[in-house]
C-alpha cells in the first residue's frame, strides 16, 4: 500500500477481492454491481434495508426463503470470521473441502468442489458402500446452543464474540441461523460443524453438510449414521433422513459422480464444428434426462462458442414454472442480446412472469442489456408499480432509467417520497437521470453517491453468475 492510500479504502478494495465469489453468486444482481461494497462495508450499524428475503426454488419443486445481505451487511460479516480462519486451517479435518477460510479471494469453490469430488472418488474405491447423508434445513436450524457448543471445541472463546454479536443483530433483521449462500457464514458452519466430525468412527469427506461416509457393508453403514445423528444432537441439529442413502460403490460411481466431461470440450484441440457438435450432445442429453450437472456444464460453453442451440430451450423454460438453474440461462441469454430472436421474444416473456418471483428477479438485469423498445419499457414501468418485492423494485427502477424512461422513473419516485423501498436505486437512477437525490432515502444513499462521484459510470447490474 503506498504512503497516500487511505487505509478504510484499501481494506474495502481487499473485501472486493475476498468477497468475489459471493457477488457472483447473488441471489439477486445489484443494481449498481456492488460499486459501492468499500464504502457500505465501514457503515457501523446494520438496518432493515441491509437484509431482503428472496424465494428461490429447490431442486424438488419446492422453494426457500433465503436473505440477501448488502455490503454493509456482507463487511461485518467477513470482519466477524476473521479470528475463525486461522483457527480453521488448524482444526478441520483434510477431508473437509470448501471454505476452509470463509470468503477468500481471488479463491474459486468450484476448484475445492473438485478435491471433494476427487477426494471422496478416492476414497469410495477402497470401499463397497458410500454413506450420503446432510444435515435438514443446516442453515436456518443453527441455534446459540450450536454456537455454544462448538466454541467450546474450538477452544478460542474470543475468536466466536465478534460471530456471536453479528448475528445477535441479522436475528433482529429475520434471519434465522446462518445466511445461507455466503463464504463466510460457510466457514462458520464448517467450524460448528467441526465438533460433529471428531466423533465419526468411519472416514468421511464433506462439503459444508453434504457429508460421504464410506463403510464396507450396510450395517456398518446404518451405524455410522446413527453415529452421526448422535453426533449432530448436541448441536441441535439433526439428518435429513429423506436424503440419506447407502449406495454401493457401482452406484455411487453412476449416481453421485456422473459420467467424466474432460473429453468433451477441447477447443484447442479440436475443429469449431467439432466441438459445437459435442456440446450440443451433451445439452441434448441433459434437456433428455433432466440432468442440472450437464446443464450447467454446457450452457456457459454453448455460449462461449456464440452458438444459440439452446436459445429456444432456455426462452420456454424462463416462461414456465420458476427455475433453478434461471441464473445460468439468463447468462445464456445475455450472449444474443441483440439477437432478433431473443429480443422480439421479451414482451412475451415478461408477460409469462404472474409474479415478481424468481425467473423475473434474475431476467431483470438481462432486460437492462437488451435494445429498448416501448413495449418492454411499457411492461417494466407496470411492473415497477404493482411489485412487492424490494428487490425487484430496484432492479426495475434501474432498467427503466437505462432505458431513458425519465418519465416513468419521476413519476414513481414522486409517488413515494421518501419511502422508496430501495434508497440505493432510486440514488442511482436519480444521479443517472439528474434527478433530485434525498438523504432520507435510506443509509445506503451516502456510500453510494460517494462511488459513483468517484467512478463516474454506473456499472450494469451483473448478469454473469455462478449459482
Amino acid at each position: 500500500m503506498s504512503p497516500n492510500a487511505n487505509p478504510p479504502v484499501a481494506a474495502g478494495r481487499r473485501l472486493q477481492v475476498d468477497l468475489e465469489e459471493d457477488l457472483a453468486t447473488r441471489w439477486v444482481p445489484d443494481v449498481v454491481a456492488d460499486i459501492d461494497l468499500p464504502n457500505q462495508a465501514q457503515r457501523p450499524t446494520l438496518t432493515p434495508q441491509d437484509v431482503r428475503f428472496v424465494q428461490v426454488p429447490k431442486t424438488r419443486g419446492e422453494s426457500r426463503s433465503v436473505p440477501q445481505l448488502s455490503g454493509a451487511a456482507l463487511g461485518q460479516l467477513h470482519q466477524a470470521v476473521e479470528g475463525l480462519r486461522e483457527v480453521g486451517h488448524r482444526l478441520l479435518a483434510p477431508t473437509v473441502c470448501g471454505y476452509r477460510a470463509g470468503a477468500e479471494g481471488p479463491v474459486h469453490y468450484s476448484n475445492e468442489y473438485r478435491r471433494f469430488r476427487m477426494m471422496s472418488a478416492g476414497e469410495a474405491e477402497s470401499h463397497a458402500f458410500v454413506v450420503m447423508a446432510d444435515i435438514a434445513a443446516f442453515f436456518d436450524s443453527v441455534t446459540p446452543m450450536a454456537l455454544d457448543v462448538a466454541r467450546r471445541h474450538v477452544g478460542d472463546l474470543a475468536a466466536w464474540t465478534p460471530v456471536t454479536e453479528l448475528l445477535k443483530q441479522t436475528q433482529k433483521l429475520g434471519v434465522s441461523g446462518l445466511p445461507a449462500g455466503y463464504g463466510d457464514a460457510r466457514l462458520i458452519a464448517n467450524m460448528i460443524l467441526a465438533y460433529a466430525d471428531s466423533r465419526l468412527k468411519v472416514p468421511f469427506t464433506r462439503w459444508v453438510d453434504d457429508y460421504r461416509l464410506f463403510v464396507d457393508s450396510k450395517s456398518e453403514g446404518w451405524a455410522a449414521l446413527e453415529d452421526l445423528a448422535k453426533a449432530l444432537a448436541p448441536l441441535g441439529l439433526r439428518l435429513n433422513r429423506g436424503k440419506s442413502r447407502i449406495l454401493t460403490l457401482d452406484e455411487f460411481r453412476r449416481l453421485a459422480l456422473g459420467p467424466s466431461l474432460d473429453s468433451v470440450y477441447h477447443p484447442q484441440d479440436e475443429s469449431p464444428a467439432a466441438v459445437r457438435a459435442n456440446l450440443r450432445s451433451v445439452f441434448l442429453d441433459s434437456v433428455a434426462r433432466k440432468d442440472r450437472r450437464l446443464l450447467r456444464f454446457s450452457l456457459p460453453r454453448l455460449a462461449k462458442e456464440q452458438d444459440d442451440f439452446a436459445l429456444s430451450f432456455v426462452l420456454e423454460s424462463l416462461s414456465q414454472a420458476p427455475q433453478i438453474d434461471a441464473p445460468r440461462m439468463v447468462a445464456y441469454l445475455s450472449t444474443f442480446s441483440e439477437s432478433p430472436a431473443l429480443t422480439s421474444h421479451l414482451p412475451s416473456l415478461i408477460d409469462a412472469q404472474v409474479d415478481d418471483g424468481w425467473n423475473f428477479l434474475r431476467i431483470v438485469p438481462l432486460l437492462a442489456r437488451t435494445a429498448s423498445t416501448p413495449a418492454v419499457v411499457d411492461r417494466l414501468a407496470q411492473r415497477l408499480e404493482g411489485t412487492r418485492s424490494a428487490l425487484q423494485w430496484g432492479n426495475l427502477l434501474r432498467t427503466l432509467a437505462i432505458h431513458d424512461a425519465t418519465e416513468a422513473v419521476k413519476r414513481e419516485l414522486g409517488r413515494l417520497g421518501s419511502g422508496v423501498p430501495d434508497g440505493r436505486a432510486a440514488a442511482v437512477v436519480a444521479w443517472e437521470l439528474q434527478l433530485p437525490v434525498r438523504c432520507d432515502w435510506g443509509a445506503g444513499v451516502a456510500p453510494v453517491m460517494d462511488s459513483l462521484e468517484e467512478a463516474q459510470d454506473a456499472p450494469l447490474p451483473r448478469v454473469d453468475s455462478l449459482l
